[in-house]
């Protein structure tokens, strides 16, 4: 791999961190968002709105770490 090549790969990172970081931000002002608006302060209050924008933060959180570990992996082979 020439100097270039490594360069631009570890540009890349900043970018994924970025959009990482954006993508969960929203996910959980969304589901804040929707907490208050059906004034649930913990737990889903039964409402399946909630438990899916709760489900899908926390699942976005789950496998993210382990995705990039991966591609980490990857990238040291």
């Amino acid at each position: 791999m020439t100097e270039k090549n490594k360069k631009r790969n570890r540009d890349d990172h900043p970018n994924l961190r970025c959009l990482i970081s954006n993508i969960i931000l929203i996910l959980k002002f969304k589901t804040i968002k929707i907490r208050k608006r059906l004034q649930v302060g913990v737990g889903t209050g039964d409402n399946p709105e909630l438990l899916r924008a709760m489900r899908v933060h926390a699942n976005f959180s789950e496998y993210v770490p382990i995705t990039l570990l991966l591609i980490l992996s990857v990238e040291l082979l």
